[in-house]
């Protein structure tokens, strides 16, 4: 059933690099994030069909690109994956001490997907424009906008849904990034 309802889904907010710790002190890079986890499994789970995208913004370094290839690697769509020379991703690095508790540093200032709405802005694109019949978004997503920019995804948000398509919603919330604590 699945299948005949979401033939087009698109998961918006922030992919980041993962760097975990390794014995040594060696770092090992990935990609990860929530909305990112989310699309690769929905993918997996949909057995190759309906189309399952990524909408971000990434920067047109080095590791933006490896990014964006990882994401096509996964069976990911990558045509709402949005590119600028003002910025790069977002990176956290997971430690872990002696008894096995994890903590997780990040930094995310220049990640573009921060401007994500000013870029979907720029490029006269809207989410209604995109013809998903699923848009998923998490509370990080909201998080890490400006005020403005959340205003707005928020408006889109309900006018995609207007027009038919359904909206999937995972709070996450992550205390630290809401700038009223």
């Amino acid at each position: 059933m699945m299948k005949d309802v979401l033939m087009k889904s698109i998961f918006l907010g922030e992919c980041m690099v993962e760097l975990s710790t390794l014995e040594g002190g060696l770092l090992q890079k990935s990609f990860a994030g929530d909305i990112f986890n989310s699309a690769v499994y929905m993918k997996r789970s949909l057995q190759g069909e309906g189309e399952v995208s990524v909408l971000t913004a990434i920067g047109e370094d080095q590791i933006s690109m490896e990014m964006e290839a990882f994401f096509i690697k996964q069976g990911l769509g990558v045509d709402t994956v949005f590119k600028s020379s003002e910025g790069t991703v977002g990176l956290y690095i997971i430690s872990t001490d002696k008894e096995g508790e994890r903590s997780f540093s990040y930094w995310r200032e220049s990640s573009m997907a921060r401007r994500l709405m000013h870029i979907l802005k720029n490029a006269k694109t809207t989410l209604d424009s995109l013809n998903a019949d699923m848009i998923f978004f998490t509370g990080i997503t909201l998080a890490i906008l400006d005020l403005k920019s959340r205003k707005d995804l928020l408006n889109q948000i309900s006018a995609a849904r207007k027009n038919g398509a359904k909206i999937a919603f995972d709070p996450n919330y992550r205390h630290q990034l809401w700038e009223n604590k």
